[in-house]
């Protein structure tokens, strides 16, 4: 969702730069098998951020906006793929 104002970047420490072994999405979640760890609600919260994000990766969607727009999630299950993803350091 763009934004007509830069958002600010809450964790600079990391921010992603474009890897040797580009992918669209970032390769470590497979090579660090984080995907292995994952639930199915964790995945579909990442990539559906992902797809969101600006070029530093920040994107700004309300879990309630999310369920609308992926409305095989519950909200509770997008609450808690929200905080396992904050658990394992894939989401700020």
């Amino acid at each position: 969702m763009p934004t007509s104002r830069p958002l600010p970047v809450l964790c600079p420490n990391a921010l992603r730069s474009v890897p040797r072994s580009f992918a669209w999405i970032d390769t470590r979640l497979r090579g660090s098998q984080f995907l292995q760890r994952m639930n199915a609600e964790e995945i579909g919260l990442y990539f559906f951020l992902a797809l969101s994000a600006d070029r530093h990766g920040l994107s700004c969607w309300r879990l309630d906006r999310v369920e609308r727009e992926m409305p095989c999630f519950e909200v509770l299950a997008l609450r808690k793929a929200r905080n396992g993803l904050i658990r394992q350091k894939l989401l700020a």
